[in-house]
């Protein structure tokens, strides 16, 4: 109740009743709460104290100071906040309230970390595995990257994203831990998994010369994978080296209808309907239904949408005896898509009859 108390209060001074009445009296309690010692009050009223809000003015030194005090009072949202303000110095104007002191941050967001605030597990973990300050032994160093390791792994036990990222950074780079590709790029998915975008960028410099060495069947699962979850631009650079690689069971087919698909929704890749189009065009000659289906009704809205398609554009060489004598490649892969009607009738043979079917089919694993 006490805890519902104070995020009313400090909802109502946030949304700034403050100029009214009763916003004046919530301001009031709330700041009779912490200077009577209460820890989340003094942190809370803090914030609104640091920059001001509406009618109330800001004061950096009293923010500080109840910062200072809700810290010092265990309150682990606070000693994190202080912990970051100390490692990298406050300054109001030409004022300095608080002077960069390394030590001083190790010390708050290790008692905010072991507090179990989930901010400082990466803040600290963080100030150590960059540590800049000159001087330290590599002993010191070594002591340094143990103690990061060790709350990484507290905060990933806790599902924190940034603890994962950077303990692949860890094992990518063999810092306390043996170097390991594979936990590295375990990590940099689990970090994706739990909402971290930033690590795809780590995921892909990690592995994506290692992709363009996998079978194709290996490329198109976990590009598949990727691309449907939570890392689509690594699935695209999987599906991409799954088009390129000749096979004689579609999967190659499928990879580039997927390719359309992103390009169609700018997943994974910039927007652009001409390569969209290009890819399903290509998808769609080398058989697979869903891209057919897809692509008949593009043509019935657009029907002159293939006419700049590139010259490269192939029909299948096993189908060229069905093909007047007389048409070249390109001529006979826009013959052979121009009609709506036919590719809707190839895509229902394979059961594609709706669009419902055709992503269903598309995506399946």
């Amino acid at each position: 109740m006490r805890k519902a108390v104070l995020i009313l209060l400090g909802v109502m001074v946030a949304s700034m009743f403050a100029a009214t009445p009763e916003g004046r009296r919530a301001f009031r309690q709330f700041e009779r709460r912490a200077e009577n010692g209460d820890a989340e009050a003094q942190y809370r009223l803090a914030t609104v104290l640091e920059t001001g809000w509406d009618s109330v003015p800001a004061d950096s030194v009293r923010a500080l100071e109840l910062m200072r005090r809700s810290a010092r009072n265990g309150f682990a949202p606070a000693m994190n906040y202080l912990g970051y303000l100390y490692g990298k110095g406050y300054k109001v104007g030409d004022r300095k309230l608080i002077p960069v002191d390394r030590d001083s941050s190790v010390m708050w967001l290790r008692r905010s970390a072991d507090a179990g605030d989930p901010r400082a597990v990466s803040n600290l973990a963080y100030l150590l595995l960059n540590d800049t300050v000159s001087g330290r032994t590599p002993e010191e160093r070594l002591a340094a990257d143990s103690t990061a390791y060790a709350y990484l792994v507290k905060g990933a036990n806790s599902q924190i994203p940034t603890a994962f990222s950077m303990l692949g950074d860890m094992y990518r780079d063999g810092r306390w831990v043996k170097r390991d590709t594979l936990k590295a790029a375990a990590n940099y998915e689990a970090a994706l998994e739990h909402g971290l975008g930033d690590a795809e960028a780590r995921l892909i410099a990690l592995m994506g010369h290692r992709w363009q060495r996998l079978p194709q069947d290996s490329a198109f699962n976990l590009g598949l994978r990727y691309y449907a979850g939570y890392a689509p631009g690594a699935g695209v650079l999987l599906l991409e080296r799954a088009a390129e690689i000749p096979d004689t069971i579609d999967i190659g087919a499928r990879a580039m209808a997927l390719l359309g698909d992103a390009y169609s929704r700018g997943v994974g890749v910039k927007y652009s309907h001409d390569k969209s189009l290009e890819y399903f065009a290509r998808a769609a000659l080398a058989g697979n239904p869903s891209a057919m289906y897809i692509l008949a009704e593009t043509l019935e809205v657009f029907p002159d949408a293939l006419q700049d398609f590139p010259s490269d554009l192939r029909v299948p060489t096993t189908d060229l005896q069905d093909l007047p004598a007389d048409f070249s490649d390109r001529e006979a892969a826009i013959s052979r898509l121009s009609d709506p009607a036919r590719l809707r009738a190839k895509a229902a043979r394979c059961g594609i009859r709706t669009s419902t079917d055709a992503h269903r089919a598309l995506f399946a694993h």
